[in-house]
C-alpha cells in the first residue's frame, strides 16, 4: 500500500502544472491508499497488543476479539469469565490474550465449527483457559508434526510455568486447555 501511495504521488508530482481531471483523480487515489494502510496499520496494532487491553482489562479485550473474529468469519464465539482477573500482570494479560487469538486463527483454519466457546476460570493461584470448537476435530496421533500456532501457544505457555492440554476427536471437535499458575511479577 506504500508503495502503491509513493507511485500515485510520482504520479502527481509530474501533473502538478496540469490542474485537470488527472490531477483530481491521483489525490482521490491517495487519499484511499493512505486511508487503507492507516487501517492496516491500526489493525496489526490492535491484533499485537490491543489498547483495549490496557484501558479496560482482559475480560474486555476478549470480548472484542471475539466480537470481531465473529464479524470476520461468521462463527460465532461465547466468552465466559469465571473468577476475576484484575490482579493479572500485563504479562499474563497479553499471553493469555494473544493464546485466545491464535486458538481462534486455528478454528477459522481448520476446525469449520458452527460455534466456539472460551472459557477462562481464575482463582487466587491458577488460571484455566478453555477454547472448545464444534467443528471437525482430527485425531492428534495421526496428525504429522505441529502447526506454528500450537507451538506458538506451548512457548507461550511454558514461559509463564503453565500448561497446554489439547483433545481432539474426529466430528467431535477440539477443546485446548490452558492452565497458568498466578503468580506476582516482582517490579524493579
Amino acid at each position: 500500500m506504500l508503495t502503491a501511495l509513493r507511485m500515485e504521488l510520482g504520479n502527481l508530482e509530474g501533473l502538478r502544472a496540469d490542474a485537470g481531471h488527472q490531477f483530481e483523480e491521483h489525490v482521490a487515489a491517495c487519499r484511499r491508499i493512505a486511508v487503507q494502510a492507516l487501517n492496516s496499520v491500526r489493525d496489526l496494532a490492535m491484533g499485537l497488543r490491543p489498547s483495549i487491553l490496557d484501558d479496560l482489562g482482559l475480560g474486555p479485550a476478549l470480548q472484542w476479539q471475539a466480537r470481531e473474529f465473529s464479524r470476520r468469519s461468521g462463527v460465532p464465539v461465547s466468552v465466559e469469565i469465571q473468577g476475576s482477573l484484575e490482579d493479572l500482570s500485563d504479562r499474563q494479560a497479553t499471553c493469555l490474550y494473544r493464546i485466545v487469538q491464535e486458538a481462534l486463527t486455528n478454528c477459522a483454519k481448520h476446525a469449520h465449527a458452527k460455534h466456539i466457546e472460551v472459557r477462562i476460570k481464575g482463582d487466587e493461584d491458577a488460571l484455566s483457559l478453555f477454547v472448545r470448537d464444534d467443528g471437525a476435530g482430527f485425531n492428534p496421533k495421526t496428525v504429522s508434526g505441529k502447526g506454528l500456532g500450537l507451538v506458538g501457544i506451548e512457548e507461550r505457555v511454558r514461559e509463564m510455568g503453565g500448561s497446554v492440554k489439547l483433545e481432539s476427536r474426529m466430528g467431535n471437535g477440539t477443546q485446548l486447555h490452558v492452565s497458568l499458575p498466578l503468580f506476582q511479577e516482582v517490579r524493579a
